[in-house]
């Protein structure tokens, strides 16, 4: 998003433009997994280092907070409510005016998605290459694997590698997913608190590989399990997301 560095300072105490993308009529709307009712705390601890040259009062640090989330992988559907929280860095220099985003991070917790062996197996959403918000922050190009422990699984076991990442472009307005798959919509942004704003952002366009690293049981148990590899439009990602901003010159 290419402001001015007045624009950008605006922009920061609104956070988000309001003007997102808006839902569409005819496409379903996405199966919510719903916002909490209390706004989550932003530390901002992942910001990354800005670049030389850059201002801090006209750069901004950018955090989403996703609460929950429903997420298809192929065959099977979980509600995850243990957050997803990713950082960005916007770089702003008196002289070239906006930089690229910089990306600060991923972070998840894991959760519970099988049983084999009479024992759990837990996934771990992990960044997996460079992520980004959209221009206009209406959402959010999201590379990442999953990790799958427990079960002797060993500790490389993953849908998805740093050298072939799952990559969902989540978005506030409509997919547009292959036939035969249907669209679905997200929410647009609403300012939620001074500095906060809240949406849903969606993605049924992605394909997911098969699991790799698990030994060649556990590559079969996870692949059987999901249905994997599962081609675009197989999948889903349902992820009421906070999003909070902060100029680099207040951060704690």
């Amino acid at each position: 998003m290419r402001l001015s560095k007045s624009a950008r300072r605006a922009f920061c105490a609104t956070a988000v433009a309001t003007a997102a993308l808006g839902l569409a009529a005819a496409p379903a709307q996405a199966r919510q997994a719903t916002l909490t009712d209390t706004i989550p705390t932003f530390d901002y601890a992942d910001c990354p280092s800005l670049p030389a040259g850059a201002d801090v009062s006209g750069s901004f640090c950018f955090e989403t907070i996703s609460p929950s989330a429903k997420v298809t992988i192929g065959n099977v559907t979980h509600d995850i409510y243990s957050p997803l929280k990713t950082t960005f860095g916007s770089p702003w220099s008196d002289e070239s005016g906006y930089g690229a985003n910089i990306f600060g991070g991923l972070r998840s917790e894991p959760f519970q998605v099988a049983t084999r062996q009479g024992e759990p197996v837990y996934a771990r959403v992990e960044s997996a290459g460079t992520s980004d918000l959209l221009p206009g922050y209406p959402g959010l190009d999201l590379r990442f694997k999953i990790r799958f422990t427990g079960a002797d699984l060993g500790s490389n076991c993953t849908v998805g590698t740093d050298g072939h990442p799952i990559f969902a472009h989540l978005i506030t307005g409509t997919t547009t997913p292959p036939p035969p798959y249907q669209p679905i919509t997200g929410v647009p942004w609403t300012l939620a608190a001074p500095g906060v704003h809240q949406g849903t952002m969606v993605d049924n366009t992605f394909s997911v590989p098969g699991a790799s690293g698990c030994g060649d049981s556990g590559n079969a148990f996870l692949n059987q399990l999901g249905g994997l590899p599962a081609p675009a439009g197989a999948s889903s990602i349902v992820l009421p997301t906070y999003l909070g901003a902060i100029s680099y010159s207040k951060l704690p």
